[in-house]
C-alpha cells in the first residue's frame, strides 16, 4: 500500500529498525530487500520499511520509527534532504557501480556525483557488490568507515533432478546491450550459430526489435521486475545463457565495467542455465566462473558458445559441481556480513563524531 503522506522518526532502541531509501524499485529488489528480509528472519533487525524517491512510504507502515538508514546509488533531492537532516543517524550506503568515475559516453551529472560523495563521506558503513569496486571505494571514504563486499545472491537453489538440454540461447540485459553497439557483427555471428544448430534465441530486456529478422527462431521478452525475471529464468533450465561484457576500452572506461558484478553468473547458474561469458574481471574473479565457457573477445565468445552447444548434455552434468559455490550465494549467508553493523549499534555505537 502507498501513502500520500508519511512520517519517519529516528528513535534509537535496543533492536535495529531500518528505513531503506529506494533509488530504483528494481535495483532495491536486488541489492536491499532480500538482505533485510534475511536479517529480519534471523532476528538481527526488528523490522524495515522502504521509502520512495519522494520519501513516501512503500509499504504498510505510514509512520515508521527507525534506528538506521540504508540508502542506495543516486539518491533523490527529497532523499538527500532527509539524509542531511539525519546525518547523525547510522547511515548505510550501497553502491554497486563505480559512480565516482563514470564512462565518457555516460553524461556526468555533477549533482549526482556530489550526492554520491556526500553519502560516502557520511555513511557509517558502505556496502558494494564486488571486491574490485570495494578497493576503488576505499580511496573515497574516511579511513574509519568499513566497506563491506555484499555480493549479489539468490533465495535458494533447487535444480531439477533430471536437468535436460534445452535448444535455447538466453541473453538478458538490464540496459541496451553494449556489445550490440560496439560489435554489431556479434549478433549476426550469433544468428549464424543459432540457425545452424536449430536453437531458439530468447532475448530478455532492452534489445532492438529489428534483431529478430536475423534468427529463424527468436523471442523477445521486454524488461521484467527482478522477481519475475528470476522466476522466468527457471523455465529455461537446461538452456545456454550469454553474458558478454565489453573489453578493450580506454583505461578509464574499462575500469567502470571491470568493477561490475557477476550477477549474470548468479542469475543463470541458480536457474540451471549454462553461462557462456566474457573473461572480463567481473566474471573471471568470481568463484562461479567456468573458464572453459569464457572467451576473451566477441569472436572467442561465439566460439565458446558453439563448443557448448556441441557438448550441451555434458556441460549440463558438469554445472552440478558448482552447487557448493552457489550455496554460499544464498541471501541468508551473504547477509551475515551485515551483522557487524547492527551488533556495533547494540554495543553502544552512537552518533558519528
Amino acid at each position: 500500500m502507498f501513502f500520500n503522506r508519511s512520517s519517519f522518526t529516528y528513535a534509537p532502541r535496543s533492536k535495529p529498525f531500518v528505513l531503506a531509501l529506494s533509488s530504483d524499485t528494481e535495483l532495491s529488489e536486488i541489492r536491499i530487500r532480500p538482505f533485510l528480509t534475511a536479517l529480519l528472519g534471523r532476528g538481527i533487525i526488528g523490522g524495515f520499511q522502504f521509502a520512495d524517491r519522494k520519501m513516501t512510504s512503500m509499504g504498510w507502515h505510514k509512520d515508521f520509527s527507525f534506528t538506521h538508514i540504508w540508502c542506495h546509488r543516486n539518491v533523490s533531492t527529497a532523499q538527500i534532504r532527509f539524509l542531511r537532516k539525519h546525518a547523525n543517524v547510522p547511515i548505510i550506503y550501497d553502491i554497486d557501480d563505480l559512480m565516482t568515475a563514470v564512462p565518457d559516453f555516460i553524461k556526468n551529472r555533477p549533482r549526482v556525483v556530489e550526492r554520491v560523495r556526500w553519502c560516502l563521506d557520511h555513511a557509517r558503513a558502505v556496502t558494494t557488490s564486488t571486491d574490485v569496486l570495494n578497493s576503488h571505494l576505499r580511496k573515497d571514504v574516511p579511513p574509519s568507515t568499513p566497506v563491506i563486499t555484499l555480493k549479489n545472491g539468490h533465495a535458494g537453489l533447487e535444480l531439477p533432478t533430471h536437468l535436460v538440454p534445452r535448444k535455447q540461447i538466453v541473453w538478458t540485459s538490464g540496459d541496451h546491450p553494449f556489445i550490440t553497439r560496439d560489435n554489431p557483427e556479434f549478433v549476426s555471428g550469433l544468428a549464424g550459430i543459432a540457425n545452424r544448430h536449430g536453437y531458439e534465441v530468447v532475448m530478455i530486456g532492452r534489445f532492438p526489435p529489428e534483431l529478430g529478422s536475423l534468427f529463424m527462431q527468436w523471442r523477445h521478452i521486454q524488461r521484467l521486475d527482478f522477481n519475475s525475471y528470476r522466476e522466468l529464468l527457471g523455465y529455461f533450465a537446461g538452456a545456454i545463457g550469454l553474458a558478454p561484457l565489453p573489453s578493450g576500452l580506454s583505461p578509464h572506461n574499462q575500469r567502470f565495467f571491470d568493477a561490475k558484478s557477476d550477477i549474470k553468473l548468479v542469475d543463470y547458474l541458480s536457474s540451471g542455465i549454462l553461462p557462456v561469458c566474457t573473461s572480463t574481471p567481473p566474471y573471471a574473479n568470481s568463484e562461479l566462473y567456468i573458464p572453459e565457457l569464457a572467451g576473451d573477445d566477441p569472436a572467442a565468445l561465439l566460439k565458446k558458445l558453439e563448443d557448448c552447444i556441441t557438448d550441451h548434455a555434458g556441460w549440463i552434468e558438469r554445472i552440478r559441481h558448482h552447487a557448493g559455490s552457489l550455496e554460499q550465494r544464498r541471501y541468508s549467508i551473504l547477509s551475515q556480513a551485515l551483522h557487524v553493523i547492527f551488533e556495533a549499534a547494540k554495543a553502544g555505537m552512537t552518533d558519528r563524531p
